[in-house]
């Protein structure tokens, strides 16, 4: 791990930037991931993932119908952009009518979790996010672990409400930890690298109907094996690693030390074992790309897979790498149909070596493809320029917050509220 500065840039985004998913997406991670350990969850922590997931879905619409009034109206030249390239000299503090009704919608006190139970809300779930007041005054597991803190007059105050749908992700595999003994602990990571190649195999099997998967494929003479073999029609072979370890909070806001090798145990560690196995198995596996799907979000893979240092070299020799997190593998699957994606990957191969895009996850890459076309390579190289690129899918984020409210209010949702 030689370059220092590469690493750096990856550990100030991983720091900064929450999850690349979607609220409808983590709050369906909780579900799937922690679905298998759901009687463990339920002795250790109070409750369950539905639970969990209908409480934090309570509380975000909650401030939404607090926030809606007083937002009503606004346009985005009220907020500071007027047009292209034009912004107002000045950007006006919040109203007191914005500032009341925000503190209102993150102050919780014991009447109003009282009142929300009856929509669903389980306040064991709100006290098991809350910190101790010295949990937030030192470097540690901070908004990775927790939500709210308790009021001096004994209520509860949500800090971020954004990142809320990210921190029970989090939270809920953290707890578990705090409590689980050493034997207990290895019991549960073994299945939850089980849980997590099967995960990703049903996105596969459910995005495209003539797809074969093979999990934990092995062939004669190959050390370890391959997590996932998916078969696509048009003799498609995607190798895929998945690389189910978190990110350890101390090396995502601390230790460097421990970033570095949180990095090398999942996207380093994942191409050594894809090249393993393509040694092994020569022309016979023929893969026509590798994947190395993430639970962890280190942000600006994507971008530094092809920037030079240790990464890029990791996966010098694999057939169209794609480093991705599991959120962007939904995502990809989801937008691109299966006669698609050879051209996709084809494309995306000669912009990531062009290193004209600054992207940071795998959902730019695939925001660029979709709303540019082929022809932005050849534009951004003929005028000489380089591109940041944020992708931004308003309709996915509602199609996935709308089927995440299917599951966990097949009732419909509390209140009469709509997605």
């Amino acid at each position: 791990m030689d370059n220092l500065p590469e690493l750096q840039t990856i550990r100030r985004g991983s720091a900064s930037i929450i999850n690349s998913g979607t609220t409808g997406q983590m709050l369906m991670y909780v579900l799937d991931r922690f679905g298998p350990h759901e009687s463990l969850i339920r002795s250790r922590l109070g409750f369950g993932t539905l639970e969990a997931c209908r409480t934090i879905r309570i509380i975000q619409l909650r401030l939404s119908t607090i926030l809606e009034p007083v937002l009503e109206g606004k346009t985005e030249e009220s907020i500071g952009f007027v047009g292209p390239r034009h912004y107002r000299s000045r950007l006006d503090a919040p109203t007191k009518e914005f500032i009341d009704a925000w503190k209102l919608g993150t102050d919780f006190e014991e009447d109003d979790l009282e009142s929300l139970k009856g929509l669903g809300l389980d306040k064991s779930v709100v006290t098991f996010l809350t910190a101790p007041r010295q949990a937030l005054l030192s470097v540690g597991a901070s908004f990775g672990r927790w939500a709210f803190i308790r009021k001096g007059n004994g209520g509860y105050h949500l800090v971020i409400p954004w990142a809320l749908a990210d921190t029970i992700t989090s939270a809920v595999h953290m707890g578990l930890l705090e409590g689980l003994s050493m034997k207990e602990t290895g019991a549960y990571g073994l299945l939850r690298g089980k849980v997590f190649e099967k995960m990703v195999a049903r996105k596969f099997t459910t995005a495209y109907r003539d797809v074969s998967v093979k999990v934990r494929a092995k062939s004669p003479g190959q050390v370890g094996d391959t997590d996932l073999l998916v078969d696509m029609a048009g003799h498609t072979r995607i190798l895929v690693q998945c690389k189910g370890r978190l990110l350890r909070p101390i090396g995502k806001w601390f230790r460097e030390e421990m970033f570095v090798s949180d990095l090398e145990r999942n996207i380093i560690e994942a191409a050594s074992q894809a090249k393993r196995a393509l040694e092994t198995q020569g022309e016979k596996i023929n893969a026509y790309s590798v994947f190395i799907v993430l639970d962890a979000y280190f942000a600006g893979a994507s971008a530094f897979s092809f920037a030079g240092g240790s990464i890029a070299r990791s996966l010098e020799n694999l057939p169209r790498p794609v480093i991705l997190t599991y959120y962007d593998l939904d995502y990809l699957l989801r937008r691109l149909g299966e006669d698609e994606l050879r051209t996709y990957l084809d494309w995306r191969m000669n912009v990531m070596r062009s290193r004209r895009f600054l992207l940071h996850d795998e959902m730019d890459v695939i925001w660029l493809y979709l709303n540019a076309g082929a022809q932005v390579l050849k534009n951004v190289e003929k005028r000489q320029v380089n591109v940041a690129v944020i992708g931004r899918d308003p309709v996915f984020y509602s199609e996935t917050i709308h089927a995440l409210d299917e599951r966990i209010f097949p009732n419909g949702l509390p209140d009469g509220e709509t997605t």
